[in-house]
């Protein structure tokens, strides 16, 4: 992609500064970028070395690194929904944002800003979601800190990151509108969610609740209990009824350890002893069910392709399951399961 090697030169030529007024003391250095192979360099006196640059110019090196990284990893992961509008839009948000994160001290759960932040944008963008919702994600972390403002989103990002961003900051202490967390107030709440909220700040919102959630560990007892009963509660269902399934089996899981640390531990090792001997299983009938399907030919004049996937119930909805019917576990006849996904 052209854009990704016109970005990656002027980052690098910034980095280094410009060396016009005085040639003789600039250094070799040249790079290339992983999309477009374009070669770039400054040139140099034969005598000059890198051991003699000053800190300051190595540590901007280095920062172009971890933005031309983070910002190809990106783009690779938005696959083919990345433009070159997209493009410009993730690498002005990722030069505005990682100066300011590499600066912020360490959050509660001993992890740096930046990388948390890297972190819930792979997840947006596995998620296939728009350049736009990513640069929300990206500073959220610094506008919280106080170090980047909604007008400074505005200029110099976009308009629409902007409001992106504000709808989830109105999002955050959702919980705190009710005074008691029970099943109607929850129901209320997720309501109110889907009527009155970009439904695209709404999935951010669960992206940076899934994050937290995977790093609930190195938080104190009394905040893994809050926030598993609130993803309970309010968020998974939430993301189930966005249609973020992924993110609902997920959070529904790291809830139920931290809820029920003795329950989870039994049929997560139940399932794990069922799931040793079931891959060839899932793998047999996938491979027959994906056969019939593409050897229809009525099927295949209304389709382009068929992907079939297998699962195997979450830990979550195997516990509910028997809970709530009372079987033991022989008696489940559901744990395996596939998923058919249609282009049409």
């Amino acid at each position: 992609m052209a854009i990704a090697g016109h970005l990656f030169c002027s980052a690098l030529f910034y980095s280094l500064g410009n060396q016009r007024d005085n040639p003789r003391r600039s250094i070799v250095f040249f790079s290339s970028c992983l999309r477009c192979k374009t070669e770039v360099g400054v040139c140099s006196t034969p005598t000059a070395s890198l051991s003699s640059l000053p800190v300051s110019r190595l540590e901007g090196g280095k920062a172009v690194v971890e933005l031309v990284g983070a910002f190809n990893d990106l783009m690779e992961r938005m696959g083919v929904i990345s433009t070159t509008s997209a493009s410009e839009l993730l690498f002005k948000s990722l030069k505005l944002c990682i100066p300011l994160l590499r600066s912020l001290p360490y959050s509660n759960d001993n992890r740096s800003p930046l990388s948390r932040t890297l972190s819930v944008a792979c997840l947006l963008a596995d998620l296939q979601m728009d350049a736009e919702v990513i640069s929300a994600g990206l500073l959220r972390e610094a506008f919280e800190a106080g170090v980047v403002t909604m007008h400074d989103v505005k200029v110099m990002i976009s308009a629409s990151a902007a409001h992106l961003l504000h709808e989830t900051l109105r999002l955050k202490n959702l919980p705190s509108k009710v005074n008691v967390l029970d099943d109607e107030s929850a129901n209320l709440l997720r309501k109110f969610c889907l009527t009155f909220y970009d439904i695209r700040a709404v999935i951010l919102d669960l992206v940076l609740k899934l994050d937290t959630m995977r790093h609930i560990h190195d938080l104190p007892r009394y905040r893994q209990l809050t926030l598993s009963l609130e993803v309970m509660k309010i968020y998974a269902p939430l993301a189930h009824a966005v249609g973020a399934d992924t993110i609902s089996l997920e959070l529904e899981d790291i809830a139920l350890q931290y809820l029920l640390p003795n329950s989870y531990q039994y049929v997560d090792a139940w399932l794990k002893g069922l799931q040793g001997r079931s891959h060839s299983v899932i793998d047999a009938c996938r491979d027959q069910l994906l056969k019939r399907l593409k050897h229809d030919s009525e099927l295949e004049e209304l389709v382009d392709d068929i992907k079939i996937e297998g699962r195997y119930k979450s830990r979550y909805s195997t516990m509910k399951k028997l809970l709530k019917d009372g079987r033991s576990p022989e008696e489940m006849n559901d744990l395996l399961g596939f998923t058919g996904h249609i282009e049409s």
